[in-house]
């Protein structure tokens, strides 16, 4: 009987780290050559200038207007994003026979709603932790704890 592949997605809103096990005793390996990472900019160095104005014509009091999305907010969508397209790639090449997200409450959503029908049916465990900084050595630990039942 063939072991089952799974991939391991560890992600925030800067960063995606791709992992894979290929059945029991196989341990934790790098499924990706490099990490997916957000463009990071000073919130300050994304804007053009100051927020517009807007005034009352009633009251003839002027106030300024906030901008509708926060750049980082739209970083953070593109990630998951480009994630999404990655994996639902690898899962067209059948890369993997499964997939646990472990990521950052908000990614997590976001991760969600990138995923196509055929990947999201290869999810087998959602983990709203942010294991991002975890060592690669340490890993395995945190993720034996998810009961996914992979055997590192």
């Amino acid at each position: 009987m063939k072991s089952k592949s799974t991939w391991f997605v560890i992600a925030d809103g800067s960063r995606g780290r791709f992992y894979i096990n290929k059945g029991p005793g196989t341990g934790l390996a790098v499924a990706m050559p490099s990490d997916l990472i957000a463009e990071s900019v000073a919130s300050r160095k994304m804007t053009t200038d100051r927020p517009g104005r807007s005034s009352n014509h009633a009251t003839g009091s002027r106030h300024s207007m906030s901008p509708k999305s926060d750049v980082h907010d739209l970083t953070e969508q593109d990630l998951a994003h480009e994630i999404g397209e990655l994996l639902d790639e690898k899962q067209k090449k059948a890369a993997f026979d499964q997939l646990v997200l472990v990521a950052a409450p908000r990614m997590l959503g976001l991760l969600r709603a990138a995923l196509s029908d055929n990947t999201k049916k290869l999810v087998v465990c959602e983990c709203d932790k942010d294991l991002t900084k975890v060592s690669e050595q340490d890993l395995p630990e945190h993720l034996a704890n998810l009961n996914v039942g992979v055997r590192f």
